[in-house]
């Protein structure tokens, strides 16, 4: 049991576990190439992994602004 604000309330807390992990498997001057896994295990719900990827292209803008005023 525990206690919320509307009174006692039967049954578990939920609590969670997780692992995981993170790579960049692609890291130079132009290129970054970001992974990353994670499984997790509530106590109140099935398990289920998080798979992500992230990538960045770097490109160098060149480029000229003037203003004359009045």
């Amino acid at each position: 049991m525990y206690l919320v604000s509307s009174g006692l309330v039967n049954g578990e807390l939920p609590l969670f576990f997780r692992i995981g992990v993170g790579l960049k498997p692609l890291l130079t001057d132009m290129h970054r190439l970001i992974l990353a896994i994670d499984a997790v295990h509530p106590n109140n719900n099935s398990e289920y992994v998080n798979i992500g990827a992230q990538y960045e292209l770097k490109l160098a803008g060149q480029g000229s602004f003037t203003f004359e005023g009045l």
